[in-house]
């Protein structure tokens, strides 16, 4: 359990509060749907435990050649799930349409990277999109993501420090994940995994944009925050004549901070 909670009374204050909200309202003013939901077929789960290795062959394959990277691939089981008549519901009443794409699938067992750490994925910073967490094996309520509430309001990376973070308000754990079940949060939400609870956890992310707005492009190197100039691999339902392939740009504002970054570090 991590540090930093409210008093009691001021958590079911804010309980309460949190519950008055509809998913939309959840979403756009926390950064996350309080609770996970069942899919509405988990049969589809074996096939994608059997496509593991080949994320794990994938991601091996990066860290070989020296790149930071996230392995997305596409496949028969990933079509399918990512169509859950269940996790639709959510994400198309979010997206506020029917017409989207679902882009960098990747499966992961337990907590990858620093994601230990309370951080934002780059990519949800600089691009809406909407990130959803498929419990495949080894989900647990207490292996679910943390989250700081509106944090995403902020649109910047957390402070490096815990109590710097949790000084903008008390971690919520998004409640009763497990194996078949999803959850649904803005990567722009500080956030974060707790790796006693995760070492055998096993879970698909998924992410999904508005088919109308830019393709993501594929990250090259996270630490270096460069880009292919390709999109993400991606995937969509509707006639592809109607989904634009332009990639996305980046915004000034991060063109800048990099280059700063950049010549700090020469």
């Amino acid at each position: 359990m991590l540090a930093g909670l409210e008093r009691p009374d001021a958590i079911l204050h804010a309980n309460a509060r949190r519950d008055s909200l509809n998913p939309l309202e959840q979403y756009r003013q926390r950064g996350f749907l309080a609770q996970s939901s069942p899919l509405a077929d988990p049969s589809v789960l074996p096939a994608l435990l059997a496509d593991e290795p080949l994320f794990t062959r994938e991601l091996a394959s990066f860290q070989s050649g020296g790149r930071h990277a996230v392995p997305y691939l596409l496949t028969d089981a990933i079509h399918r799930v990512a169509q859950d008549p269940a996790l639709l519901s959510s994400v198309e009443a979010l997206l506020g349409t029917r017409e989207w794409v679902m882009w960098g699938p990747n499966i992961r067992r337990a907590t990858p990277n620093q994601a230990n750490l309370w951080h934002v994925d780059l990519e949800s910073l600089l691009w809406p999109t909407i990130t959803v967490a498929i419990g495949l094996a080894g989900c647990t309520p207490q292996s679910a993501t943390w989250c700081i509430p509106g944090t995403h309001l902020r649109q910047q990376a957390p402070p490096l420090t815990e109590a710097a973070v949790l000084s903008h308000g008390p971690p919520e754990q998004i409640s009763d994940f497990a194996n078949g079940r999803f959850y649904v949060f803005d990567a722009r939400v500080w956030h974060r995994g707790d790796p006693a609870f995760s070492r055998d956890r096993v879970v698909l992310f998924l992410h999904y944009q508005r088919a109308a707005d830019p393709r993501i492009p594929l990250m090259d190197d996270y630490v270096l925050q460069t880009w292919k100039p390709e999109p993400a691999p991606y995937f969509t339902p509707i006639d592809s004549a109607r989904v634009p392939t332009v990639l996305a740009a980046q915004p000034w504002k991060h063109r800048i901070s990099r280059w700063i970054s950049r010549v700090r570090r020469q």
